[in-house]
């Protein structure tokens, strides 16, 4: 009778341990998924948060915060041990999924434009100019659709 209590035991703290680790793990390792048709990302991977390029990058993006916002774009800058979402965020979430997923080879720096499909859309190891970033996402189809759209609803209103 105690062997089955304590085997009774063992099953449940083994069920309350796997629940946790079920309901923590997937916080840690970023699913980007829930951006899919909503967003357009850009993965900013380096290797330190204080290298130049990097550095360079963000100020590019803090400088045009309404253009990206236009564009729904959100910023993810993944290190090889931890990411942070937004701009402005200053909290590193521990985790290596983001950096294993998109990390090509050894680049120290690379920037990568995913779409509102998840696709990859631009990938480069150098800094993005916003010119060039706003160019490319002002060229795909959804967005020369909303930009058509919004001149004609201004064209309505007048």
């Amino acid at each position: 009778m105690i062997t089955c209590y304590c085997i009774m035991k063992t099953h449940i703290l083994l069920l309350v341990i796997a629940s946790f680790l079920n309901t923590t793990l997937p916080m840690a390792a970023q699913d980007l998924s829930s951006h899919e048709w909503k967003d357009r990302l850009l993965l900013v991977l380096t290797t330190e948060n204080s290298e130049d390029l990097y550095k360079e990058q963000m100020e590019l993006f803090k400088d045009d915060i309404d253009g990206l916002e236009e564009r729904k774009l959100v910023v993810y800058s993944v290190m090889p041990e931890q990411y942070k979402k937004g701009i402005q965020c200053e909290k590193w979430i521990e985790s290596t999924s983001l950096n294993d997923q998109y990390r090509k080879g050894d680049k120290g720096f690379e920037i990568i434009l995913l779409g509102l499909d998840g696709r990859v859309k631009l990938r480069q190891s150098e800094v993005l100019s916003i010119e060039k970033l706003f160019r490319t996402i002002d060229a795909m189809p959804m967005r020369r659709n909303k930009m058509r759209n919004k001149e004609k609803s201004g064209i309505e209103h007048r």
